[in-house]
């Protein structure tokens, strides 16, 4: 039996991230409970800077439920679109009753997903774009945040939606081809590896905080 004593106060959410990873190829649950209660009460925000990366290492460790049920927490929404609150609790299941969402395209768990990103504040220095692959796993979705808030997004009559200089821009008719790209310029990453596309439909949603 080994026995030790790890200050993880001291330690970053990556580094965090790879104790967990650890503890769970050696089946030590309870340190890996630990560590996940830690990163949820005490490193919230790096949790959401980092949703696609934590969703991705934690996908196949058996032991990480509570981080991959915290991202469909509907407390941290309520979290996400009050600034300073705290969430009640830190596992809950998904929750889906209750969510008024008229679309074809995406279901309440890609809109919880998407409400975890937005802070209400600085919309413009918050601005991101993403992709939520097929749709059916989440450790396929990329998320990219603005770089460059002067260029963020901006409209005209011909355009559909345009997000950066280059990096998402849709000119009518949307379903031409030539007409849509996805190149990066004005944020960090590019979310898909088809530079030229064309565009079935789109939807645009309004979010607001519950009352």
């Amino acid at each position: 039996m080994y026995k030790g004593k790890i200050e993880l106060g001291g330690q970053d959410g990556q580094n965090l991230l790879n104790l967990l990873t650890a503890g769970d190829e050696l089946m030590l649950d309870e340190f890996c409970n630990y560590i996940q209660n830690f990163l949820i009460q005490q490193k919230f925000e790096w949790l959401e800077e980092n949703l696609v990366e934590v969703l991705r290492i934690t996908g196949n460790c058996s032991s990480c439920t509570a981080l991959r049920e915290y991202y469909l927490n509907e407390d941290i929404l309520k979290y996400h679109l009050k600034p300073g609150s705290i969430p009640r609790s830190i596992v809950l299941p998904p929750r889906d009753q209750g969510m008024n969402l008229d679309s074809l395209i995406i279901k309440p768990i890609h809109a919880r997903l998407i409400c975890g990103w937005i802070d209400g504040k600085n919309i413009l220095d918050k601005s991101f774009i993403f992709s939520l692959g097929d749709g059916k796993n989440l450790q396929e979705v990329k998320l990219s945040r603005v770089r460059d808030s002067a260029t963020s997004m901006y409209g005209h009559t011909s355009y559909g939606p345009h997000f950066g200089t280059a990096d998402l821009r849709m000119y009518s008719p949307f379903n031409n081809k030539e007409n849509c790209s996805c190149q990066q310029a004005s944020y960090f990453r590019t979310v898909t590896e088809h530079v030229r596309f064309a565009v079935e439909e789109y939807e645009v949603f309004q979010v607001v905080p519950k009352q």
